[in-house]
């Protein structure tokens, strides 16, 4: 059909609401922001509007990350319509827009598209232009306008006319409903001419611009095998504003013939469905065409994208009108399709024949479970005596019920214990005369949820201080309800006298590598401090000789003086930073802050870095980094790293840059410590922290392993980042305090 006569039917696809429309973007560095004009052919509160705003949205969420901002303008007239319209509203337009740059201009239907041309032209010439077009549009205007991306639209009535009639094959009458505008006319018209085109033979009734209640008369007492065609419907002969899917509403009310319309925003509303348009469709398409502008793309080089019809049908309509669902093609949607009662029921069906079933069952069940619960007894008597140490069944009053100990008296634990384990005993009276009134209260608490069915699961480790010896309760409640729960009591002696023997290794380990690292910097600690050595004695001499001067200036002597004292301190400070490095002490794990650790380390080797001809970059962060940790610990791990970078580097040019940053996160504190050396190979990636592992010909392979174990024993871990192909960067990362 003609462009002129379709301009109502592409307003249901219109985004309705004036103003911007501001989209946030989602990724991390979005694309600079965009403004986009778009140009609709008469006012934009049509129905649609907001389920093409969405439409579009989501088609720009496909194709452009960016923020856009959509500025809508109607282009169009209110009736009655003005001569020579739109004459001007080009310059009323840029003078609106004065201020205002667009980088996209959308247009509606093909006289939009020719202002849209236009605009560009003269005012925005960068911007990218899209034009949404029915299809008849763009045949009938083969030389469409240059630089432009375009989407196509089968917006047709022809085709809902067609569906119309494979579904109801006898019709032998179409009913032609319509405004009384200029427009309403215009577009009804080629409507009537169009169906005459498909079927010569079918009876057309056109009821356009009849008032309301004449239209509701006679649509009310229609013949026989008769259609109801909605056409164009804009405005009513009193100039009142009508909306497509509020008619569909009020005339399903009267009609005693099926109604058709050619939009998917009036099903639900009374209208059989066919061969419609997706309003949804159609904006997301819409949408994606101009991310692509947005983000560069050429116009000429964007294939034209085509909204194609969908064959949609209500269910309810066609059992209103006796269509048989036979007649749709293949591939139709059914919306609204009412279930049927084994749709509505068939669980409870299913659900009612189990129950029987399994009646039918349970009393054969019973009868069995008596003779398995016996055995289940037997076996849970053999497993109790067979468990190692101490086991103990308690009820949820805490009482005991059944022990291992009574029966045979053997183990390590019963040996040393001062009391036996009896049932009928209550268990915290036992625990607290095992190992002690004061201690044994507090094991109590930590195993009081699980006899009183709080807890699933707890473990306590103990000492038996008067043997010498330590023990590990496990409490765990058992599966059935109110069965109680059932305590372990293990001889863990050896297993904590070897963690304590780890852990002193641990400890030496950990100090001899600060010795090692201390002594890699001598040279650098030599370097810092003769800087305040050497200035000491230039102030004591330069104090001596004004104190023998006949009026010596005792301001000088004093300034000397403090410039001692002041010296003095700074190489205090470097003496004390040593002695905290070298300081043998246990972990201890306290809140501490990274931003303090970072600072510290590089104060350590920034002479080293300096002899070396290097430079450093301490990026610190602007809050206090507080982590769990141990201050010592934290200072060896991250001169590790750096020593290593700065190895690296030396190996790799012999200069080279070292960074070293802190950051907060949401659950964690990170340091970085960054390098731009050789970097790591993907080879050694995996065996990086492994003992014993270098790649230096003088190393030990054990300053990684060591930086690993500190971290992971302080709850936190040390990885290798990507360094953006340059380098290597290792991050460290700790539960917050």
């Amino acid at each position: 059909m003609r462009n002129t006569i379709k301009v109502w039917l592409v307003l249901v696809l219109l985004p309705g609401a004036m103003g911007a429309v501001a989209l946030p973007s989602a990724a991390a560095e979005p694309p600079p922001f965009k403004r986009v004009l778009l140009l609709l052919p008469f006012e934009a509160s049509r129905p649609g509007s907001a389920v093409f705003l969405r439409g579009i949205q989501e088609g720009l969420k496909a194709s452009y990350s960016g923020s856009v901002d959509i500025s809508t303008e109607n282009v169009g007239p209110i009736p009655p319509e003005p001569e020579n319209f739109p004459a001007k509203i080009d310059d009323w337009i840029a003078y609106k827009y004065t201020r205002v740059k667009f980088d996209a201009i959308v247009a509606v239907t093909f006289p939009p598209a020719r202002l849209g041309q236009d605009l560009r032209d003269r005012f925005w010439p960068g911007a990218g232009l899209l034009l949404v077009l029915i299809d008849e549009e763009r045949w009938a205007n083969p030389g469409l306008i240059p630089r432009s991306a375009r989407v196509g639209l089968a917006l047709d009535n022809k085709e809902s006319v067609r569906s119309a009639l494979i579904m109801l094959p006898n019709t032998q009458r179409v009913v032609v409903l319509g405004g009384a505008s200029q427009r309403d006319r215009r577009t009804n018209t080629e409507i009537v001419k169009s169906i005459r085109e498909l079927n010569a033979k079918l009876e057309i009734v056109d009821l356009t611009g009849l008032p309301m209640e004449e239209i509701k008369a006679r649509i009310s007492a229609l013949p026989e095998r008769t259609i109801i065609v909605i056409g164009s419907f804009l405005f009513l002969p009193s100039g009142q504003r009508m909306d497509v899917p509020q008619l569909v509403e009020e005339f399903n009310q009267v009609a005693n013939a099926p109604l058709f319309a050619d939009s998917d925003m009036s099903m639900g509303k009374g209208v059989v469905g066919g061969e419609i348009v997706s309003v949804q469709g159609a904006a997301e398409v819409a949408g994606e065409q101009l991310g692509q502008l947005l983000n560069g793309t050429d116009p000429e080089s964007l294939p034209t994208r085509e909204v194609k019809n969908s064959f949609i049908v209500d269910w309810r309509q066609l059992k209103r009108w006796g269509i048989s669902e036979s007649t749709l093609p293949k591939g139709a949607t059914v919306l609204y399709r009412q279930s049927t009662a084994w749709e509505q029921y068939g669980r409870y069906i299913v659900g009612f024949v189990s129950v029987f079933v399994l009646l039918l069952f349970l009393v054969a069940f019973l009868l069995i479970e008596r003779q398995r619960r016996q055995k289940e007894e037997d076996l849970n008597s053999a497993m109790l005596e067979s468990l190692p140490g101490l086991a103990v069944l308690v009820n949820r009053q805490g009482v005991i019920l059944r022990t291992n100990q009574v029966e045979r008296q053997a183990t390590a634990i019963a040996d040393s214990e001062p009391d036996t384990a009896r049932p009928g005993q209550m268990y915290s009276d036992y625990l607290s005369r095992l190992i002690g009134q004061e201690d044994g209260s507090a094991a109590v608490a930590s195993i009081e949820p699980v006899i009183a069915g709080a807890r699933a699961s707890a473990t306590a480790e103990l000492p038996l201080s008067s043997v010498g010896r330590w023990i590990e309760v496990r409490a765990l409640q058992l599966p059935k309800q109110q069965s109680g729960s059932l305590i372990v009591h293990l001889d863990i002696t050896q297993r904590k006298q070897a963690e304590l023997e780890r852990t002193r290794s641990r400890t030496e380990i950990y100090h001899l590598n600060r010795v090692a690292a201390m002594g890699q910097l001598a040279a650098s600690l030599a370097h810092e401090l003769s800087q305040p050595l050497t200035a000491i004695m230039s102030n004591a001499e330069a104090a001596q000789r004004f104190a023998h001067l006949a009026n010596p200036d005792l301001a000088e002597i004093r300034e000397a003086l403090d410039d001692i004292a002041r010296d003095d301190k700074r190489a205090s400070a470097v003496i004390q930073r040593m002695r905290a490095m070298l300081k043998k002490e246990n972990v201890a794990i306290e809140p501490v802050d990274l931003n303090q650790i970072a600072t510290s380390v590089v104060q350590m080797i920034r002479n080293e870095v300096a002899l070396r001809g290097m430079t450093i970059d301490l990026g610190l962060s602007a809050t206090p980094v507080m982590v769990k940790g141990d201050q010592v610990g934290l200072q060896q791990v991250v001169l590790n790293l750096a020593s290593n970078g700065l190895d690296a580097m030396a190996i790799a040019s012999g200069g080279g840059h070292l960074a070293i940053r802190t950051a907060v996160e949401p659950s964690a504190g990170k340091i970085w410590v960054i390098d731009d050396g050789p970097g790591v190979s993907a080879e050694v990636r995996d065996k990086l922290f492994q003992p014993f592992f270098t790649t230096k010909t003088t190393g030990l392979g054990m300053g990684l392993s060591i930086c690993h174990s500190i971290v992971e024993s302080l709850g936190g871990r040390v990885t290798l980042a990507d360094a953006n192909g340059k380098g290597a960067a290792f991050v460290v990362e700790l539960p917050l305090a």
